[in-house]
């Protein structure tokens, strides 16, 4: 009998390995089996072929646990973390990493064209990645996917008129030869008495509402949530998604993608809507203002509005536009995608890899294995490969490795005798 060994082949995870495997198995069958003397043979020649038997049996023990060993997952070093960015470039403001194709300071090598940030460093804040310079959009967090969030730091900022009509953009980096775009499920916000917003590019409209205050509307109500239905658009504000034309041409816009227009309601009178409730125009993630600690701030009256209220997420998408697919694409398992604009892309890695495709070697083998099961459905032993995974019932056990408890025990000879 054969004891001590842990012949745990869930470990060995190739094919030359586990047909090895079962050879030092067989072998170490054979030398296990009892030794029949004869009564002839001298004693120093059983002893001999004991002794011999043993050191064999010694031998393939250890050739076996060197197999289990190197098979079971503590061998090949980990892949490092794929890059991020070119090298010697800076990669991170604060907390928020920067990978490329965006990129940091003045060494253009380190961004494409259009893909510069600003890491605002000011002496006792917190570093703050920007988009523009002057703070007003402000970057939380970049995926090479492409999307980015952000935030706008304030409402947007108007010039107004003598009459209270006023003219602003969303953001100046925002402008029509600029890789940004607006993701789906932004929208418009007004809040204020008798105004009118939209937002345009060009001549094309993309999102306008009206807000008034009409003194013998009723009282809004909350909905079953508790968020009060505060943007009907008689109640001091309303709420419009933002939403581009499918026949939508950029020859037909101005400079800017999204310029904001204010337009007073002629009739009433403009102190005292003033005091009633500030005129603020948002632009924002349609989920903002469903909050009801937001929209409660920005609706109450008397008294001014924390700066952080003010804050309103907003979600990018990216293109790459105006460079050749060869030269941007970098990695040797990435592959192009169609933008969100017209003659735009981005680069993605091949389905089984992960990281940045804008980078030499960027995209690594994503290993599934280490998925959750209900991506994978391996109940069984998963078996990483390159660019995908196999799956599989453990030795000693059969069935469908695809269900839970699907693999089940067989019966398992032992070595030697009892």
């Amino acid at each position: 009998m054969i004891a001590g060994l842990n012949l745990n082949a869930s470990l060995i995870t190739d094919k030359a390995s586990y047909t090895l495997f079962l050879f030092l198995i067989k072998e170490l069958c054979a030398l296990a089996r009892p030794i029949h003397h004869s009564s002839s043979m001298r004693p120093s020649r059983a002893m001999a072929q004991s002794t011999f038997s043993a050191v064999a049996i010694a031998s393939l023990l250890l050739m076996l646990a060197s197999l289990l060993s190197a098979g079971g997952g503590g061998g090949a070093a980990a892949d490092p973390s794929p890059p991020i960015g070119m090298p010697d470039c800076v990669t991170s403001c604060g907390d928020v990493e920067v990978p490329y194709p965006f990129g940091l300071g003045a060494d253009t090598s380190c961004y494409l064209p259009g893909f510069n940030l600003t890491c605002d460093n000011t002496a006792g804040s917190r570093p703050r990645l920007l988009l523009d310079p002057d703070g007003t959009l402000q970057v939380v967090e970049i995926d090479v996917f492409p999307l980015f969030h952000a935030q706008h730091n304030g409402a947007i900022k108007l010039e107004i008129d003598a009459d209270g009509n006023g003219n602003g953009m969303f953001s100046r980096c925002l402008t029509i030869d600029a890789p940004y775009a607006l993701d789906s499920g932004s929208e418009l916000i007004l809040t204020g008495c008798n105004v009118q917003a939209t937002v345009k590019s060009g001549n094309v409209t993309m999102a306008s509402c009206t807000s008034l205050c009409d003194d013998t509307a009723d009282e809004a109500q909350p909905d079953e949530s508790g968020v009060a239905l505060r943007c009907s658009g008689g109640t001091g504000c309303c709420r419009s998604d933002i939403i581009v034309p499918t026949d939508y041409d950029s020859s037909d816009a101005g400079t800017s993608k999204y310029d904001v227009q204010l337009t007073r309601m002629g009739g009433w009178n403009r102190s005292t809507d003033l005091e009633h409730l500030p005129v603020r125009v948002f632009v924002a993630d349609n989920r903002w203002f469903d909050n009801s600690s937001t929209s409660n701030d920005l609706l109450q009256t008397g008294r001014p509005v924390a700066k952080e209220a003010m804050a309103a997420p907003v979600r990018l998408t990216w293109d790459i536009v105006g460079q050749p697919n060869t030269s941007v694409c970098k990695s040797n398992h990435s592959e192009t995608t169609e933008g969100t604009r017209t003659g735009g892309y981005v680069c993605t890695c091949n389905e089984g890899y992960d990281g940045n495709p804008y980078l030499v070697d960027g995209c690594k083998d994503d290993n599934e294995c280490e998925w959750p099961l209900e991506l994978t459905q391996c109940y069984g032993e998963c078996i990483n490969t390159e660019g995908s995974f196999s799956c599989r019932c453990p030795l000693g056990t059969t069935g469908d490795h695809t269900i839970p408890g699907g693999c089940v025990n067989t019966t398992i000879a032992t070595i030697g005798k009892d």
